[in-house]
């Protein structure tokens, strides 16, 4: 758990108003100070009583090079929570768009993006990290998942010519 900047801005607003009441009197400052420490002190509990996500993967299936597939991860959450999910596509792999999601989680929710497979072998989805925030965006938690889903990336199929003396040639590399 740690402050964003916009909570450690907080805490610096906090810090200087309470000076300035000290030196000048407090009584136009509380207006500041008691509602900032309020906000400030909510999103802590929020976030302390924030339980850990449980996630669930889905299998990907396997395809050709230059496909793509859909990647889904189920997030289940115990209540309201606001959220980035990223993901990490690894080698071989590349997404579509980036494979970040910043939503309010909410019971049960199904993140999805599509990943394009690039190269030939046994790649990787994962791990997948959660960071929720308080409404305001003051304090932030971060969940780590080690768990990663396997794709399998056959190579490209090509053509070969219609009879064995073609078939040959084609892999031998003579030409007519």
């Amino acid at each position: 758990m740690r402050l964003t900047l916009r909570g450690w801005t907080v805490v610096v607003a906090v810090v200087v108003a309470v000076a300035l009441s000290w030196g000048f009197g407090p009584r136009a400052l509380n207006a500041i100070v008691v509602p900032l420490v309020v906000i400030l002190l909510a999103g802590l509990v929020k976030i302390i009583r924030t339980d850990r996500p449980r996630i669930d993967r889905q299998s990907i299936s396997e395809g050709f090079i230059g496909e793509q597939r859909r990647v889904e991860v189920a997030i289940e959450t115990g209540g309201p929570i606001a959220a980035t999910v990223r993901d990490t596509v690894g080698d071989g792999l590349s997404s579509t768009a980036e494979p970040v999601a910043e939503t309010t989680l909410d019971g049960d929710e199904t993140v999805t993006y599509d990943v394009g497979l690039e190269a030939r072998g046994r790649h990787r989805v994962g791990p997948l990290s959660i960071v929720v925030s308080d409404v305001v965006g003051l304090v932030e938690r971060r969940f780590e998942y080690e768990e990663t889903t396997p794709v399998l990336v056959y190579p490209r199929v090509h053509e070969l010519g219609s009879g064995p003396a073609d078939d040959l040639r084609a892999l031998t590399g003579v030409a007519d």
